[in-house]
């Protein structure tokens, strides 16, 4: 007697989507020859995703929460978690399944502020070492936290123009590209993110920098002589600066942060949990914080600079500052306070993937998601 057939594959789960991998991984041949014996296709095989090669798509389910979900991908959080440049060091949110938009931002902008105000004693102490009077004459250790109003309140704001924009031109390039996604994608539409982001972040940064080096003592005193300085154009000084450190540095930390998630997965045999994320975005960021450092020493000459009426500026331009700090000090000015900005970054990764949790659970226990 002949045996009956196998039974077809089981359908996909209710209210979910599928996701198409790439995997060496297939049926066995005589398997496949069985079952189009009895007219039925094998089972699609799970697999981990892998890099893209020349061997037969798989198909994952991927469930959803509701008909409409985000998921803040690891790439944005990497660089949303500060309101300023550190933000792309990446804590791994793709593992954060069906996070409406708005709870995604709220609480991105939450964790990015907690983040700030923690470590602002090692930005003032950055901005400190990179001043151009030195790290004693500008304050040492005295009054780690000047400057922090300005900080705080120009965080959330700057991490919402950026995660407006990068989630904007994702999109956009995705489309270019077939659908098809690759990490310059990513890289791309941060440094866009960035780009109008510092639209905040730039006045910000010259009040709170003026400020951690002792030039003034109140916001509102910070803010009325800036303005009288030049105008409002006054609080934009270092913008094109600011914007040249973030785009070298997001083309560093993506591929970085790609290849030690794709060692970690590899080794265990799986993708690599949210806290793995957070660790690879924390470890590539620092090195690419690193690796800009002398970009964001010539940021902080130009904001700091005092102009007097009639005078020239010594520092104006990115690579004639840069120029000038070599010629003046060597190689070791251009890395000044590369060990707080490095510190800074990495431990913040970690901050923000606590506060952004704690932030979520928060705002869904109120009702409105």
């Amino acid at each position: 007697m002949e045996p009956p057939p196998p039974p077809p594959p089981p359908p996909p789960p209710e209210d979910c989507a599928t996701s198409e991998f790439h995997s060496k991984q297939t049926a066995h041949p005589d398997e496949e020859a069985t079952f189009a014996e009895h007219g039925f296709a094998p089972a699609p095989v799970i697999a981990p995703p892998r890099p893209q090669t020349a061997s037969r798509l798989i198909l994952i389910p991927l469930c959803r929460k509701g008909s409409e979900s985000f998921r803040p991908d690891a790439q944005f959080w990497g660089s949303s978690w500060s309101s300023r440049s550190f933000g792309r060091r990446s804590c791994s949110m793709a593992e954060d399944d069906g996070v409406p938009f708005t709870l995604a931002l709220i609480a991105g902008g939450v964790a990015g502020t907690t983040v700030d105000c923690a470590l602002h004693p090692l930005d003032t102490f950055r901005t400190r070492l990179q001043s151009e009077k030195g790290f004693w004459a500008s304050g040492g250790f005295r009054g780690a936290y000047k400057g922090i109003l300005s900080a705080a309140i120009g965080s959330a704001p700057g991490a919402a123009m950026f995660f407006s924009t990068y989630e904007t031109m994702k999109k956009v390039s995705k489309n270019f590209s077939g659908n098809q996604e690759h990490w310059t994608q990513h890289a791309g539409a941060s440094s866009c993110g960035e780009a109008m982001a510092c639209l905040v972040r730039v006045p910000t940064a010259n009040i709170t920098q003026n400020m951690q080096v002792g030039r003034y003592t109140r916001l509102t005193e910070a803010i009325a002589a800036i303005y009288r300085t030049g105008g409002l154009g006054a609080f934009y000084v270092g913008y094109g600066t600011m914007v040249m450190r973030e785009i070298p540095f997001s083309f560093i930390q993506f591929p970085l942060y790609e290849r030690f998630k794709k060692i970690i997965a590899e080794r265990q045999g799986s993708e690599t949990s949210a806290i793995q994320g957070a660790a690879c975005g924390s470890l590539a960021g620092g090195i690419a914080g690193g690796t800009t450092t002398p970009l964001d020493v010539a940021k902080t000459r130009i904001m700091l600079e005092k102009v007097e009426e009639g005078a020239a500026r010594k520092y104006d331009g990115t690579m004639q500052t840069l120029r000038v700090i070599a010629a003046e000090e060597g190689i070791p000015g251009l890395f000044r306070g590369i060990g707080p900005r490095v510190s800074w970054i990495t431990i913040g990764g970690f901050i923000f993937f606590g506060a952004y949790e704690g932030a979520q659970k928060a705002l869904q226990r109120t009702g409105l998601w």
